[in-house]
């Protein structure tokens, strides 16, 4: 159990090694190591939200934010821990919210954000470039498959989908007006994507044709 009183955004299971790693407000970074463990604070050296985390391994992972709005100087940041967040290292600063993050090895990784954004690192996010995006709106989640196949889904119903690890991307039509704030793949055909009022979203296909699902939940 945790009293910590304001919103968490994420939470990662490194599950090899049994670690919890949840994030939120205030640069706030949760640690649980295990059944029995209780969650230690980790301050990610920073004051912004936090709106995302991936960690690879036990030792190595990153979180990204954006500035709450108080008049600070960041928009938006990329953190790396090699130590398992005792210690935490800024890669990027933007002066664009990032809102999701995802590695698939501890070398590749892509970040989403506000008005399109899309950064890619090859290098554990020693540099991050940018890739050309045909979103124009927010964009909330991010995910890969391996280093070519990936989605990313956001603002307005928008999915946009990688078959060449973010060379170029292409749109996709999602079938709901509902913005979208998560996907997950479990396979190149396979996959689902959620949003607002209580939307899932289901393709067979890779994303070409995706179908509501009807959950019975009430709207919002």
């Amino acid at each position: 159990e945790v009293n910590f009183g304001y919103n968490f955004n994420d939470v990662v299971w490194q599950a090899l090694f049994h670690n919890i790693y949840a994030v939120g407000y205030y640069g706030v970074v949760y640690r649980n190591s295990g059944i029995g463990t209780d969650f230690e604070l980790q301050n990610a050296g920073t004051r912004v939200w936090l709106f995302s985390s991936d960690f690879i391994n036990e030792n190595i992972g990153w979180v990204v934010g954006g500035d709450p709005g108080w008049g600070g100087t960041t928009d938006g940041v990329i953190l790396n821990t090699t130590d398992g967040g005792i210690t935490w290292s800024e890669q990027l600063n933007l002066s664009t919210q990032i809102d999701a993050v995802d590695f698939v090895n501890a070398n590749e990784g892509w970040v989403v954000g506000h008005d399109g954004l899309i950064r890619h690192t090859v290098n554990g996010g020693q540099t991050w470039n940018t890739q050309n995006s045909p979103a124009t709106a927010d964009l909330y989640a991010v995910q890969f498959l391996n280093e070519d196949i990936g989605w990313a889904v956001g603002r307005y119903s928008q999915i946009i989908h990688t078959t060449n690890g973010g060379a170029t991307w292409s749109s996709q039509v999602s079938g709901t007006p509902n913005w979208l704030y998560g996907v997950y793949f479990i396979d190149a055909n396979n996959g689902w994507a959620v949003g607002s009022d209580s939307t899932i979203i289901h393709t067979t296909n890779g994303g070409t044709n995706w179908t509501r699902v009807i959950t019975n939940a009430s709207n919002g």
